[in-house]
């Protein structure tokens, strides 16, 4: 719950609440499920499993603070509990639209393709009109979501001089020599395995 995050000092709840999920209302977390089938290969195959993992609790963290401060908005309430991964799952949504813009997913439940960047402004805009017309007893955590959505974008968008906030960091930090390929095979610097 916001409350206890705050004034109790349960920080922790921030990262196990992605953990649970609604017993009473199953299509939660088999919509929590589907999606994460959809966008999670292509991320971890492309960032590998451990920076895959580091965004994905990311994201959730983000989700859960955006939730957490929205709680104190007009309308809202601080004692209504926040569960759920829907908010990191945003992320990997943000995640797939940046590193995949191109690729054409179906927007549900409508039968048309369209490409990833487009499909996560829609969810996108969707996600901050419901967020802002939830009263504070609605079972939807709308603000974690936009949290989770702003999160993932945030943490693949932004840079500290030349290091991204997501990853790399002690790689980056790591002396790397580059040895360049003969000109006859010159497509840029290769890195050493």
């Amino acid at each position: 719950m916001p409350r206890r995050v705050v004034s109790g000092g349960a920080l922790w709840q921030l990262l196990t609440s992605q953990f649970l999920h609604d017993p009473v209302w199953p299509w939660h977390i088999l919509g929590n499920l589907w999606t994460l089938w959809v966008f999670g290969p292509a991320l971890e195959r492309t960032w590998g499993k451990w920076r895959f993992l580091r965004f994905y609790l990311l994201c959730g963290i983000g989700a859960g603070v955006t939730q957490v401060a929205a709680a104190y908005l007009p309308r809202q309430s601080p004692d209504v509990p926040v569960i759920g991964a829907s908010g990191a799952l945003f992320g990997l949504l943000a995640g797939y639209a940046l590193w995949f813009p191109r690729e054409r997913l179906v927007l549900f439940p409508f039968p048309m393709a369209l490409p990833a960047r487009v499909v996560a402004l829609l969810y996108g805009a969707l996600t901050i009109a419901l967020a802002a017309s939830a009263s504070g007893e609605s079972r939807i955590a709308h603000w974690a979501h936009l949290g989770g959505l702003v999160a993932g974008w945030f943490l693949l968008s932004c840079r500290v001089g030349a290091v991204r906030l997501w990853g790399d960091l002690l790689w980056r930090l790591r002396v790397r020599k580059v040895r360049v390929a003969p000109a006859s095979r010159r497509h840029g610097p290769v890195l050493p395995p």
